[in-house]
């Protein structure tokens, strides 16, 4: 099939090698990522380099064209979108189960069916008391090991053991002063303005009480001449231009006398309007847009301090702040005037900025540093994520066992299940045993495999017919007693298995929740939000099926 505009498209299926190798490539990109390695990312014909090894920066830098490739990018943004975390999980899970489906001798409507089946049962799994811990929100220590699990195993974040101690601590007091509760509303997105700044060293990260304002070079004299009634700074936050333009209200009616020009016309309307802030002793005018030279230098002589270009990013911060109303036209009545108690000059690496003071702030601004841009961007995107996890967190406080130790456990539940229920199973899908195996044996081994992601080069994956658990041990080690993959349990080394090992034992999982408390007085225990792993097992599943059902796509060549 031809087309004259676009070139040629062409039909194919998923074991086109096309769409093998580019399904292959995505699983090394993300396998990698997962490890902790720092991938760079680059259009093919130049532009911004980004160097990353989150999910979310990674994939809004890649540029997809396959319509297999693109569907699974969509599915993990969607997931990231509400969980911030889990996009590595999501993408390999949900490749590992395409490509390792592709040489079954087993129809893909089969496999679709049984998957649906194999993911309720990891959602039950999962879900159950025995596989789950509850942490504790109040507790410094259970919180500020959540926040190491998410932002520990990013390199180029360049936090040693120091910095992850104090940055972890730092963004656990950010979410408990700045979370929603009674008196403040709103997400911490709505409370926590983050500015990166590079150039510093991630120890100088620090949590300012009130509003930065970046690159605002006000004269000192006019900062310090702002008019105050009863010690306190009156504002108004105007979101439309105050240049003269009429773009912005050109639904208002006026008319123009003695052949003035109709910029003229407005400017007269803007300074009647800032004689009117004038009369409500305003100190300052925010405005979202520009301001012009002349109300500038208007507004000056009447010591109210104009601040312009503030964009629409910040004027929701600036509203909470202050407690003032949008001001959409040049009408301003004494109820849409807020309040700041003081406003002055702040220095961070040479830059200037404008910090915002209130007693009791309600918002609060975020300084993130690190040495160089692509660092400080990570930090960014590593802290949003942790931020997110922890709101999420409070409303619903449980997790897993992180370091591939869920993925293992999960295994073995599913296995026995499905073996203890292959008579009703063949019967309900009209299909035979050998089927359901290898079915089982795909999402068996794609959980197996992405466990397996943490292990280095010197280690090697095992697990243990006691807590079924994953364990990272050392070629070369001795025997002796060894700690598994997320820190709660400690083996011999002689307990230990190979993954592949057909042993199911017998699980002793019903003391989790005591056995954790202990674990993290001692040491750092690696954990996953647990309402976040069930989406991204969702969300693999299914993206998984979807595509084994279409089978068919067209590409263009």
């Amino acid at each position: 099939m031809e087309q004259a505009a676009t070139g040629t498209l062409q039909i194919q299926n998923l074991v086109s090698p096309d769409i093998v190798n580019a399904l292959n490539l995505l699983l090394k990109i993300t396998s990698s990522c997962r490890k902790g390695c720092i991938q760079m990312v680059q259009n093919s014909v130049g532009g911004h380099l980004t160097i990353t090894s989150t999910s979310t920066r990674l994939l809004q830098s890649l540029s997809v064209s396959k319509p297999v490739i693109r569907l699974i990018v969509t599915a993990v943004q969607g997931h990231l979108q509400h969980f911030t975390d889990g996009g590595h999980f999501v993408s390999m899970l949900t490749v590992l189960l395409l490509t390792k489906s592709m040489n079954l001798n087993v129809s893909n409507s089969y496999l679709s069916e049984l998957y649906d089946r194999f993911l309720t049962i990891i959602v039950e799994d999962v879900n159950a008391d025995s596989s789950k811990i509850n942490i504790d929100i109040s507790s410094l220590k259970q919180m500020t090991n959540f926040i190491k699990s998410i932002i520990g195993r990013k390199p180029l974040c360049k936090l040693n053991q120091y910095d992850l101690d104090n940055f972890s601590k730092l963004l656990v007091q950010v979410f408990a002063s700045y979370l929603p509760c009674e008196g403040r509303s709103g997400s911490w997105e709505e409370n926590i303005y983050i500015i990166p700044v590079e150039g510093l060293p991630v120890s100088n990260s620090e949590l300012y009480q009130g509003l930065l304002l970046q690159g605002y070079q006000q004269p000192k004299t006019a900062v310090n001449n702002v008019r105050k009634v009863n010690n306190q700074i009156s504002v108004a936050v105007v979101t439309v231009s105050m240049t003269g333009d009429t773009e912005d209200i050109m639904d208002a009616e006026y008319e123009v006398f003695n052949e003035m020009s109709e910029e003229k016309t407005v400017l007269s309307r803007i300074m009647k309007f800032c004689d009117r802030c004038a009369e409500l002793n305003v100190g300052v005018i925010f405005c979202q847009k520009v301001i012009h030279p002349s109300v500038k230098s208007y507004l000056y002589k009447q010591d109210i301090l104009p601040i312009e270009r503030i964009g629409s990013q910040m004027i929701p911060f600036i509203l909470k702040l202050t407690d003032a109303q949008s001001l959409r036209s040049f009408t301003v009545l004494a109820s849409d005037i807020g309040h700041l108690d003081s406003i002055e000059h702040q220095n961070i690496n040479k830059k200037s900025y404008l910090f915002l003071k209130k007693q009791e702030s309600p918002v609060a601004t975020l300084i993130l540093t690190c040495d160089h841009e692509e660092s400080v961007q990570e930090l960014k995107a590593v802290c949003s994520s942790a931020l997110h996890s922890m709101e999420r967190l409070a409303f619903l406080s449980y997790v897993l066992p992180g370091g591939g130790c869920w993925e293992m456990k999960t295994c073995f539940s599913l296995r026995t299940k499905v073996l203890s229920e292959m008579s009703s199973l063949i019967k309900e899908f009209y299909c035979t045993k050998s089927a359901i195996l290898a079915a089982l044996d795909v999402v068996c081994k794609s959980l197996q495999n992405i466990a397996k992601t943490v292990v280095k080069e010197s280690e090697e994956g095992k697990t243990d017919c006691t807590y079924h658990h994953f364990w990272r041990v050392p070629k070369e080690v001795e025997e002796g007693e060894v700690i598994c993959s997320c820190g709660i349990y400690c083996l011999e080394t002689t307990e230990l298995v190979d993954l592949d090992n057909v042993d199911l034992g017998n699980p002793m999982n019903q003391i989790l929740q005591e056995d954790y408390n202990t674990s993290v007085m001692k040491r750092t225990v690696v954990i996953d939000q647990l309402d976040m792993c069930v989406n991204a097992v969702k969300t693999s599943f299914l993206t998984a099926n979807a595509l084994l059902t279409t089978n068919l796509f067209i590409c263009e060549s």
